[in-house]
């Protein structure tokens, strides 16, 4: 096999993944608005056949060279790897090599043991730096922004984000039973699962599809699960301790009561007491990981030194190995740091001292510096579209991002 291009990725040859909405995918990063046309776990089919016909030219992509180009779509990657960030990519790639001998020979005879499964839509929270696509709670959340907003243009933009889902796309695979039966058929052979939301453990059927992957013929060895930690459940604690590795990763956009105003509507003080359950209950054995992770954004930037600090002591506290990993939230995104206005990005650089400062972060802000495709007025009006609805107070909450970010209002 020819030498392959440094951004090469095992993903579409080994693995197979299914959005909130049942789209059939090579991992939960990739995205492009034409993939509401690719196969569906829904579709009116018997099962689910893989590599499917999309998946396919996505892998001859990879296979012609010039990837990071010729593949927008796996932009979150990309973005995250100019930021000196591991991505999604980096971390598979270095996964299965280690674990899987010639793993070359799955380029040439594609074959997947790797399932990335969002586990429906339905959610509980409206985390600002999410869409609708991903949480039923956003979903219904933007069409409250709709009717409450009086600028034209803000309203469009919370419509826009509601109408790109299809309207025959409006119910999530784990809802439907057929699709459900058909996903679980896939597990069959699967050792390996990866699990997030919408918020798995908010969905009625997760209970029931993790005892699924512990008594099956071949039972999990290993599962990666991403909560927002709003949900704890004894019982599903008791049920992960049965697989024999454990990737346990939590969302933390910040500590107190800008988590709850981020992650709309978290009750901090619940969560903190969830996130130590979580860790305390979970037996961490020798290669299972307990992460906190974090989306560098605008309401964030200033405080993402102390929640590194707050994840080291709790690490402490609780006698377990605790990491801290950290995503940046795309451009596509209104709460993106590049929509940011440059003095509050400057604030940044001269205000933070350099010892507190973190890598990743100064990188994204300073490259988001003079950006030219800042949606500035329209983050701001989002922000505080949520305030009012939430009857919080953005002023109050994170008064440096408002004294550079009010004028945005007039």
């Amino acid at each position: 096999m020819k030498e392959k291009d440094p951004k090469f990725c095992f993903m579409p040859f080994t693995a197979f993944s299914v959005s909130p909405r049942g789209i059939i995918r090579t991992c939960c990063n990739i995205y492009s608005k034409k993939m509401v046309d690719w196969e569906n776990v829904r579709d009116i089919t018997p099962a689910i056949e893989w590599p499917t016909s999309n998946i396919k030219k996505l892998q001859n992509k990879f296979l012609a060279g010039d990837i990071e180009k010729n593949i927008p779509e796996c932009g979150k990657c990309w973005d995250d790897e100019r930021a000196g960030l591991p991505s999604y990519r980096t971390l598979y790639n270095n996964h299965v090599s280690k674990a899987v001998e010639n793993i070359d020979q799955y380029v040439e005879n594609p074959k997947y043991f790797f399932l990335d499964i969002q586990f429906g839509h339905l959610c509980n929270l409206s985390c600002l730096m999410c869409s609708s696509s991903l949480s039923s709670h956003l979903q219904s959340t933007k069409l409250r922004l709709a009717a409450q907003t009086q600028d034209d243009a803000q309203k469009i933009f919370y419509l826009q984000d509601v109408n790109n889902i299809p309207k025959n796309m409006n119910l999530d695979w784990a809802k439907d039973e057929a699709s459900y039966q058909k996903v679980k058929k896939l597990t069959e052979d699967i050792v390996h699962i990866k699990i997030s939301g919408g918020e798995p453990l908010f969905n009625p059927k997760f209970k029931e599809f993790l005892e699924f992957l512990i008594t099956k013929e071949k039972p999990i060895q290993r599962i990666h699960l991403t909560t927002n930690g709003t949900v704890y459940d004894p019982d599903l604690v008791s049920m992960l301790n049965k697989i024999p590795v454990r990737a346990l990763r939590i969302s933390l956009e910040s500590a107190g009561i800008e988590d709850e105003f981020i992650r709309w509507p978290t009750n901090w003080e619940e969560k903190e007491k969830n996130i130590k359950s979580f860790f305390s209950q979970i037996e961490q054995t020798k290669d299972s990981t307990f992460i906190i992770c974090s989306c560098i954004q605008a309401l964030n930037i200033l405080s993402l030194h102390t929640t590194e600090e707050y994840v080291k002591n709790l690490s402490t506290e609780l006698g377990k190995n605790i990491t801290m990993k950290r995503q940046i939230v795309g451009s596509t995104s209104v709460s993106s740091v590049t929509h940011c206005d440059d003095g509050y990005l400057q604030y940044y650089l001269d205000n933070i001292a350099d010892a507190l400062k973190l890598e990743d972060v100064t990188k994204r802000v300073q490259e988001s510096i003079g950006s030219r495709y800042k949606q500035t007025r329209k983050q701001v009006l989002y922000y505080m579209d949520m305030a009012k609805l939430n009857g919080m107070s953005l002023e109050k909450i994170f008064p440096i991002y408002w004294e550079y970010h009010k004028k945005y209002l007039f």
